[in-house]
């Protein structure tokens, strides 16, 4: 009986050296690069705090908008007005005052822009891309703006835009909708 039970010992020895060389070969061989590994899934954290009710704390909001004839470098607005002719660029300056979050401030601006008849004729949407990002020691961070766009074609009257700031590390957007005639 000794025999038996000193057999499947051995056997069983045998089986874990083999598999011992065989990890240790193949662990070897991917640390000299000769076999790669391909990682098909990216980590995911056990723990997304994402899915933790947390409200973060600070504001973001949009003052001092204007329409412009024409906005310098240094975004102050020349020619204050709010009617445009087709094909002549519709300028605009805003200043967005933004709480930092951990020294950090990102925003993005969006709008849309809806004709007399309620069609959207124009939507800018940018979700990736930051239209600033900056590092503070601030309480309330200041940011001046200035856009634009044309409208070529289309009808006459008073057109709304709807602009939208978005502070993506404070969960924070803000929507500001001003009117501009189209003649």
């Amino acid at each position: 009986m000794n025999s038996k039970k000193g057999k499947l010992e051995l056997e069983i020895l045998i089986i874990l050296i083999i598999i011992l060389l065989i990890s240790g070969t193949l662990f070897g061989l991917i640390r000299a690069g000769i076999i790669t590994v391909k990682g098909g899934e990216s980590q995911v954290e056990v723990l997304n705090s994402e899915f933790i009710p947390f409200v973060r704390e600070g504001s973001v909001s949009v003052e001092n908008f204007q329409f412009c004839g024409w906005v310098e470098q240094d975004y102050s607005c020349v020619d204050p007005r709010s009617s445009f002719a087709f094909g002549e660029p519709v300028r605009f300056a805003f200043v967005v005052q933004s709480s930092p979050y951990n020294g950090y401030v990102k925003l993005v601006e969006n709008y849309r822009v809806v004709a007399p008849s309620g069609n959207v004729v124009l939507e800018a949407e940018d979700k990736s891309n930051f239209n600033f990002d900056l590092q503070s020691s601030k309480n309330i961070e200041s940011i001046s703006f200035k856009d634009y766009f044309t409208i070529n074609s289309g009808e006459t009257g008073t057109y709304t835009i709807n602009l939208i700031m978005y502070n993506p590390l404070l969960d924070k957007k803000v929507t500001l909708s001003k009117n501009f005639e189209i003649k």
